[in-house]
This record gives structure tokens, sequence and C-alpha cells, in this order.
């Protein structure tokens, strides 16, 4: 039996899997063409977003030749991805700025009866997920697959702590530690500095340790970070100098810009 009208093409917004008791989004279908010797092959493309409802969901993106066997690859690969969220009741524990390639999702907690205020890709994911109330914005490209993985990206980075606070994400988090430690590191020293104590760590006396920095290469042209290290060393303007306590934190911003820079022990 041939169906009436146009091909529905439409994406099945929601399906609930009895076997596992999920929830199934079929958040967009698109059709390649890919040109061979004697016309075109069309394949299609689905993104699927699975969740529990209760704090897990994943996504996945399948390939097939037909429809059906696309959303079937993209619901399997999305089970096999599937995490847990850091909630806080029906709403998302911390405040979160989420981007991926051109796409950033600006997600923030909200009280509750606020409801889901969320639309597109984002509005599939945190469906799926379970939350219920949430204020979300969508900035710059619109492209379904980078909106699903910045929504996705955002609800895997913050971790709920005992004491209420996110921790680092997991591709941020050694660098954020590093940065509190060069931080704490410039604030000791800065206190000794301040009190005139050249004593060493235990007090018995020793002298501290210095080094001397030279900046000798311009940092135009170089990554935004590789900068900003500059700059965090003190060093405002080429061919300056300075001097700081020998310390860990000191040294690997040096060895960071050790291509900018001349580090000298001063004796």
């Amino acid at each position: 039996m041939g169906q009436r009208g146009g091909r529905d093409r439409g994406p099945r917004r929601d399906r609930r899997d009895d076997g596992d008791e999920l929830i199934e989004k079929v958040v967009d279908i698109n059709r390649v063409s890919k040109v061979v010797k004697g016309g075109r092959r069309f394949s299609f493309t689905a993104i699927v977003v699975v969740g529990d409802g209760k704090g897990r969901v994943g996504f996945g993106f399948g390939r097939a030749n037909e429809v059906p066997e696309a959303i079937r690859k993209g619901g399997v690969i999305a089970r096999r991805s599937m995490f847990s969220v850091s909630m806080r009741g029906t709403t998302i524990a911390h405040d979160h700025i989420a981007k991926f390639k051109a796409s950033k999702v600006v997600m923030r907690a909200a009280s509750p009866g606020t409801g889901l205020i969320a639309g597109g890709p984002a509005r599939a994911v945190l469906e799926a997920a379970g939350i219920s109330d949430v204020l979300t914005k969508s900035i710059g490209s619109n492209n379904p697959v980078n909106v699903v993985r910045a929504t996705i990206e955002g609800l895997r980075a913050p971790r709920a702590r005992p004491g209420g606070r996110a921790a680092p994400s997991p591709r941020g988090g050694d660098r954020g530690a590093s940065r509190a430690a060069t931080r704490a590191g410039r604030r000791s020293s800065e206190a000794g500095r301040r009190s005139g104590c050249r004593c060493g760590s235990r007090g018995r006396g020793v002298a501290v340790a210095r080094i001397r920095i030279t900046w000798k290469r311009s940092a135009i042209g170089r990554p935004a970070d590789q900068g900003q290290t500059v700059r965090r060393l003190g060093l405002h303007k080429l061919h300056q100098t300075v001097e700081h306590e020998d310390s860990p934190q000191i040294r690997g911003m040096a060895h960071k810009v050790r291509h900018l820079v001349q580090v000298e022990e001063v004796r």
C-alpha cells in the first residue's frame, strides 16, 4: 500500500521504549547525497537523544541508507553514551555556559515552577534528562549537532560536591588547579617580600633561590594564553627583566613560554 500525500520527513519528537523505560527523542533527520558514477546515492543521518527522565541522558549520531535504520543506530549509540547529570531537585545544580565549535548554550538554574525555557535541540536533551525547571539561551550557530553537543557538554561538566560547589570539568580541571596553585604561590611570595623574610620554608635562615626572567621575543601572533602567561610573570614590554622567587609555579609558567623568555638563576 502506498502512502497518501508527500513524504513525512518530520522528526518523531518523543518515543518511550517500554523495554528499559527510556525516552527516545529524534532531534533531526538529514538526507545526504553522494555523487557517484551513474547518479547519486542517498543516505540519512539521525540525531537521537535517549534519557530515563531521572537524571541520565545520552545522544547518538546514526547513519544509514534508510531512516529507520539511522534512528536505530543513533539510539544504540545514545544508550551506550549515557551519563548522570548533576541535578538539584528539578533543575541543574550549577549555572554553566557550554560551548562546542560555533554554538554556545547558556544554562541557568531556575526555581521550581519556572518550567523548561529552552527550544529546539537543547529542549530535547533537557527533557530526556528529566530537567523541568531551567533557563537556557542558544547563541551562535543553530546547527542541531553543535547545539546538542554543547548542551551535553554543559550537563556533563559541572559535578556537585557535598559543600555545593562545582568541581572542575574533566578537560579544564588540571588547568584550573595549576592556576590556583600559581595564584597561591604568588600571594605567599608577595607576603614574604612585604614582611622582609628571606627564610626557608622551615625557618632555618636559608636564602631563597631566585630566578631572573627576560622577555626576548614578541608574543604577537602567538596564542592568547601565551601572552597572558607573559603578563602574569610581570613582563609588560619587550626586553624587560623581572626577578621571582624560584618555585614550581613560576618555573611552570616560564616553561610554557620558554620560546619567548630567557630564564637565568640569580647567584
